[in-house]
Order: structure tokens, then C-alpha cells, then sequence
């Protein structure tokens, strides 16, 4: 590969390394800017097993079989024909052939490779496969660059720009925990004022020295604890200091009392095992909510799924319960939304980012919570949307009551899918939903995960409307902004009012309206055998605000994580929150000073 072009004082330069002709690309670096493949990178000790039948591939680096084996693609002559490409103002097709057998690797495999230059000179590599047999397969291709050209020295200056997800481009920055909260708090007010309940739940201890000892942390004091974490793993140290307890949505599933067979309304909190920092929010999310649901007359609050690969479960960012005002039917209808199948039937999975949330999961909580059969559907999220950013499906879709607003691809073979979500719901209800779909030339994925558009709430108006509410980033994005308009000046659209929010605070790491919110369905008996002072009101309010004035910090850096003032900080803000919320000691510091039964933290 060979790419020329100008520097900023318009000297053209060739950016590829590489060999000026094929001769010398034979007798070299056999990887020097080649295609690599059946599969670039190793395959450990050349083994791998499809449908339960072993493949042995060559041995080529060491112990291991490496970018598709002694004779890979790196070798091969391809054909060459330019082409032309919509978008593109040069392109240019590789093509080859790979047999049955070849290197070992089961099936014909025909391959393509696209090369293309665009308008604003971005150059783009696409890669095209089709197999005979099940196989594997990971080609890529293998250029190095030194954007200075190859006459000006090494590239120990250069700086390489990655667009990863939220929480990382955030990563170690200095955050604002005083106006996260705050911005937390305004948003719930406003949804009261105009007649929307809102509850609390109260906050995790930071950092966790729970978590800090089970992961073998120790010292005669917490000082000690917090130096040796500090000194020793400081990534674990942050771990045990994560704020992400503020999403409430991924806090549990909750089944209301009408949608069970007992009557009673379910909680089982999420075990949030895919990630470390999640995981140990498990423990204490079970005694908050045993604590606020106690009355076993009303209220079920199950253990957590236990904590391994098959029951990976993240709460109600993939479930949505669907109901209609006019239905006959006295139960709601819920969608539950899985990334993969862990036991079951291979899926399409994503190649980027893991899929969380299991089929399997969802099915154990379908079972504890005694839905009544027929009234749930699973469907799979698109591994596309996975890729994307979207690691909960309430960054793709949002429902309430009967609308439903969702990316096209939200879901694997989205078009079926919504078939069979509309059909299940309308002979549930005898009405049909009102479907919002958003199309990606409207709307594109990656815009849908920068903005956080469908992570909105969706609340039902007096006269049957629906109310969005969107993060302040929406009306910031051209395209989002722009739907958002003609929702409302399209009089049939379900959506007639849009009110944003800023939440700044939590977006930077990914986490928009609907993250802040578990949505809690209870009756009037049920809202009064609530343990605490929860419901937020005017006086609430008020002494919340003077209490996140009082003890949040207005600037948090990953230096200070290993501060013991921050953990004495927090334990006197804690103690006095509980005291604000009427609730008893629920906290291990808490409780290990009273000397009564401890509990998970």
C-alpha cells in the first residue's frame, strides 16, 4: 500500500512503509503491509473446535498458529480491479480465492477486500467474506504508518486519537460529584412538580472497603487499607471508588404485584457481574431494597442471580413493561432484551464490545418473579448496536405504556422482531402499540450513543400523549435535535411535549435520564408500607440540596480516591442521610458500630 499526501505546508509524502515493488515484498517482512489472514493474530497452539470437531492448523510462531499460517494470504497474488464506489473518489478491489483444506482451515473461502479514499480524504479498508462451511475468520490488514513520511524519522511524536466509549474518553478526568447530584436531584423535582412520583434510594459508601478487603487488602485500620490499594493496585482502588450506583436503572428488575401469580411485586437486584466495578454493588442493593420493601405482604425482594457467566444480568436498562388504558386485561406485557444466549443456540454475537445481559438471566427472572405466562417476550439485541456503545438496550429503545420509540437497529432482525412484539402485545390488550421507529439515515447509531435520545423517559400526558425527557445533548446534535422537531410538529406523533434536562455529570460517563431512574409501579397500599421518608416532596427537596451542599465535594480527582478524609467525608454524610430518610442503620460501618447482625456492603 502506498498512500501520498500533503503535509501542512502541502509537501506530498508517502505515509505507508513499505516496498516499492513486488519483488522486494516477496524477499522481505512477509506482514510489511500485507492482508493477513485466514485469521491475523495467533490462534493458541493452532487449535480451535466448531460444532464439536477439532481443527489442527499449522504451526507457524513458536507453539501457535499465527496470521493464517506459514502460507497466508500475506503470500498469495490477489486480483486487482479498480472500481467504482458511491461516496468514494477512488477505489479498488482485491479479490482472492482460498480453497478447502487451505492451511488446514475448514470450507471455501471467497474473499474481498475494498480500499477507498473519500471526499475528506479519509481512507477505508472494508473486508468481504463468504464460506462453504462454518469457519473461522479475522482479516486485516497490516500497514505501518509515520505520518511524517519515511525520510523524516521515527513516530515517537505522533498522537493517535481512539473514539471508545463514554466512561473511557472520560477516564481519569476530574469529576463534579456536588453537581451530579444536584443535577440528579432538579431533574426529579421536575417530574414531581408536574405530578410524576419520584422516590429515592440512597447512595453506596465510597469508596467500598468491603469490596477493598475481599480482594485480599489489609491493615490493622482503613488508612492502611486505602494506602495498600492506593499503593498496590490503584486500578482496583478505583474500582471500589465507582460512583456508577447512580444508575438506578441497572439497581434491579422489578415486577409490579398486577403481573404476578402471587400478587405480591417482585425486586431482584442485578448482579452487574460482567464488570468488577459494577459487581460489588450487588451486596449492598439487596439490604437498600430488603430495607425500603420489608413488608413481605407486598413485597418479594430476591437474592441476586448468582454471579457467573451464564446468569450475567444488568436490571431494567433491558426490560420494559408495556400496558394499555383501555385493555381489559389487568396485567402488563414485558419486554426483556438479551445480548446472547450462554447455554443455548449459537447467536450472532458482537466482535467489539461484550454482550451483558444473557437469555438465560432473564429466563431465571421470569421464573422467580411468577410472571404469568404469555405475558413476556425476549428479544436480542443487535450486535451492531452492541459494537456501537449500546451495552443496555435503553440506549437503542425506550417504551412506556403503549408507545415504543427504537433505532432500526436495536434488535437482531429488528423489522421480525417488532412484528412479533406487536403482535403479542395486541392479543394481550386487543389495541396495538404505537410504534416510534427511528431510521439510522435519521438518526445514526453512533449519534444515538453520543446523544443518549432513546436513554430518555417516556411519560404519559392527560390527553394520551407522551412527555420525553431527553438529555440537554440532544437539542446539541443537529440530527437529534431536528427529529425532535418534527415529532412535535407532526400533531399524530405520540410524542407532544420534549422537556431536557442537564446531567452533564453523569452523561460524561455514559449515562443519560433513563440511567437515573428504575421505574417502581406500586399501588396506594403498596406506597404505604414504603420504610423511610422516600417520596420526594418540597421539604424533601430541600433538605437534600442542603445536604449534598453540606458534604459534596465540588471537585474529585482519581488522586484523591486514596484520601482517608474522602472516606470520613462520606461516613458522616451517609450517617446523616439515613437519619434525613428516616431509615435504620443500613451502611456496615453503620452497623458494625451498633454491634447487630452485619450485612453485605
Amino acid at each position: 500500500i502506498s498512500i501520498k499526501v500533503p503535509d501542512a505546508t502541502g509537501k506530498i509524502a508517502d505515509v505507508v512503509i513499505g516496498y516499492d515493488t513486488p519483488e522486494e515484498a516477496i524477499a522481505g517482512d512477509g506482514y510489511f503491509g500485507s492482508i493477513c489472514g485466514r485469521y491475523a493474530n495467533r490462534v493458541a497452539s493452532g487449535k480451535f473446535t466448531i460444532d464439536g470437531q477439532l481443527f489442527q492448523l499449522d504451526i507457524n510462531n513458536g507453539p501457535n498458529h499465527l496470521h493464517g499460517g506459514i502460507d497466508g494470504f500475506n503470500n498469495r497474488i490477489w486480483d486487482v480491479k479498480k472500481i467504482k464506489k458511491e461516496g468514494s473518489t477512488d477505489a479498488w478491489e482485491l479479490s482472492l480465492v482460498s480453497p478447502d483444506g487451505d492451511q488446514k482451515y475448514p470450507g471455501q473461502l471467497s474473499v474481498k477486500v475494498v480500499y477507498s479514499l473519500t471526499p475528506d480524504n479519509s481512507f477505508i479498508i472494508e473486508y468481504e467474506a463468504e464460506t462453504t462451511r462454518p469457519t473461522i475468520i479475522n482479516l486485516s490488514s497490516h500497514p505501518y504508518f509515520n505520518l511524517c513520511g519515511p525520510e523524516t524519522g521515527d513516530i515517537l511524536n505522533h498522537e493517535l486519537q481512539v473514539m471508545a466509549d463514554t466512561s473511557s474518553k472520560n477516564r481519569s478526568r476530574a469529576s463534579n460529584p456536588r453537581k451530579a447530584a444536584l443535577q440528579g436531584l432538579r431533574k426529579a423535582k421536575a417530574l414531581a412538580d408536574r405530578g410524576f412520583p419520584q422516590a429515592l434510594l440512597p447512595p453506596h459508601e465510597r469508596p467500598s472497603l468491603t469490596a477493598l478487603r475481599s480482594w485480599g487488602f489489609s491493615g490493622p485500620d482503613e488508612v492502611s487499607i486505602l494506602d495498600q490499594a492506593a499503593r498496590e493496585a490503584p486500578h482496583l482502588l478505583a474500582a471500589a471508588c465507582s460512583a456508577s450506583a447512580m444508575w438506578t436503572a441497572n439497581a434491579c428488575t422489578m415486577t409490579p404485584s398486577c403481573d404476578t401469580r402471587d400478587g405480591r411485586a417482585h425486586f431482584t437486584p442485578a448482579n452487574l457481574s460482567g464488570n468488577l466495578h459494577r459487581s460489588i454493588e450487588a451486596g449492598f442493593t439487596e439490604v437498600i431494597l430488603k430495607t425500603v420493601f420489608k413488608d413481605p405482604t407486598h413485597f418479594i425482594v430476591h437474592p441476586p442471580l448468582p454471579a457467573a457467566a451464564a446468569m450475567d444480568d444488568e436490571g431494567a436498562a433491558n426490560h420494559t413493561r408495556f400496558w394499555h388504558p383501555l385493555s381489559l386485561s389487568p396485567f402488563g406485557m414485558h419486554l426483556f432484551v438479551y445480548g446472547r444466549s450462554a447455554l443455548g443456540p449459537r447467536q450472532i454475537s458482537p466482535g467489539g464490545f461484550p454482550a451483558r445481559q444473557t437469555r438465560e438471566s432473564l429466563e431465571a427472572l421470569v421464573r422467580h418473579h411468577r410472571i404469568v405466562p404469555g405475558q413476556f417476550l425476549l428479544l436480542q439485541q443487535s450486535p451492531e448496536a452492541i459494537d456501537a456503545g449500546a451495552f443496555h438496550n435503553d440506549v437503542v429503545s425506550v417504551g412506556h405504556q403503549d408507545g415504543f420509540l427504537y433505532h432500526e437497529s436495536a434488535f437482531v432482525d429488528t423489522r421480525e422482531s417488532i412484528d412479533k412484539l406487536q403482535e403479542t402485545f395486541t392479543r394481550l390488550h386487543g389495541h396495538p402499540l404505537r410504534l416510534m421507529p427511528v431510521r439510522s439515515a435519521e438518526l445514526s447509531l453512533e449519534e444515538a450513543v453520543k446523544t443518549y435520545l432513546f436513554n430518555s423517559q417516556l411519560l404519559s400526558l392527560s390527553d394520551g400523549s407522551l412527555l420525553l425527557v431527553a438529555p440537554a445533548e440532544c437539542r446539541g446534535s443537529p440530527m437529534a435535535d431536528n427529529l425532535i422537531s418534527q415529532w412535535l410538529q407532526d400533531s399524530a406523533h405520540p410524542v407532544s411535549e420534549v422537556i431536557t434536562f442537564d446531567l452533564r455529570e453523569s452523561m460524561c460517563n455514559g449515562g443519560g435520564p433513563a440511567c437515573l431512574r428504575l421505574r417502581v409501579q406500586l399501588n396506594e397500599r403498596e406506597r404505604s408500607a414504603i420504610e423511610g421518608r422516600l417520596m420526594l416532596d418540597d421539604n424533601l427537596y430541600a433538605d437534600l440540596v442542603a445536604w449534598v451542599e453540606r458534604h459534596y465535594r465540588s471537585t474529585l480527582t482519581p488522586a484523591d480516591l486514596q484520601d482517608p478524609l474522602l472516606l470520613e467525608e462520606s461516613r458522616r454524610a451517609l450517617d446523616e442521610l439515613t437519619g434525613i430518610l428516616g431509615l435504620p442503620p443500613v451502611y456496615p460501618f453503620q452497623i458494625e458500630n451498633s454491634s447487630t447482625v452485619p450485612c453485605p456492603g
